[in-house]
């Protein structure tokens, strides 16, 4: 109704905020939950898909996730998707979008892109989802800061390949990098702020894959 919102929880966890004169329904196969958007905002926190993903469709565009935040607006001239966090794959018309945290899409050309805070400021949640991004923002900055490691000229490996080899490829040293990278991660997480909440909600295996999976790679290195 005006004036008014309301949360739908999906059996797979997810959260579907949905604004004033918002007209939707869902459906499940084994794939995932759709979200069939006729009309209005909705705002969704995706859960981690363990197969498929969720996805919402309007009239004119359909948007898959494995597990996110996004709003999807759709209007009679057309929609418009916006992220918070995660990736979104957007298919509309011929066209195929690969949204990240702070990028946003829309449909038709003649839509110009809106002030991202406007795509959440109507959500009882709009100053942690501010707050998510700006946090996501600050990390970002800070490991792009980080000096990339040197490209590689040569290797001390070469004297042990087959002598009939015909090509050989190598890539920096990231080991280090990443490493600085996930310090900074950790520093901000130490804050307590919104990135920690959202850190905090995730699975516990999931944190722990993503630490040891960057581990790995770190002792590889």
């Amino acid at each position: 109704a005006k004036n008014s919102t309301a949360v739908l929880r999906l059996n797979d966890g997810s959260k579907v905020e949905v604004n004033q004169r918002a007209q939707i329904y869902v459906t499940r196969g084994w794939t995932g939950s759709t979200v069939h958007l006729a009309m209005g905002n909705v705002i969704v926190a995706a859960a981690k898909q363990r197969r498929g993903s969720l996805q919402v469709v309007t009239a004119d565009c359909n948007v898959s996730v494995k597990g996110t935040v996004f709003s999807v607006d759709a209007g009679t001239r057309g929609s418009r998707v916006a992220v918070a966090e995660g990736t979104v794959w957007v298919d509309h018309g011929k066209k195929h979008d690969v949204l990240h945290r702070g990028d946003q899409t829309s449909t038709a050309a003649d839509m110009a892109p809106a002030p991202l805070a406007d795509q959440f400021s109507w959500s009882p949640n709009s100053d942690r989802y501010m707050a998510l991004l700006g946090d996501l923002a600050s990390v970002s900055r800070d490991i792009s800061a980080i000096p990339a490691p040197g490209l590689r000229y040569q290797s001390n490996l070469l004297s042990y390949l087959p002598a009939n080899t015909v090509a050989v490829a190598a890539i920096p040293n990231i080991g280090s990098t990443l490493s600085e990278g996930i310090t900074i991660f950790h520093n901000k997480l130490a804050e307590n702020g919104a990135l920690a909440d959202w850190w905090n909600s995730l699975n516990p295996v999931q944190r722990q894959h993503l630490e040891e999976t960057i581990q790995q790679i770190t002792t590889a290195s």
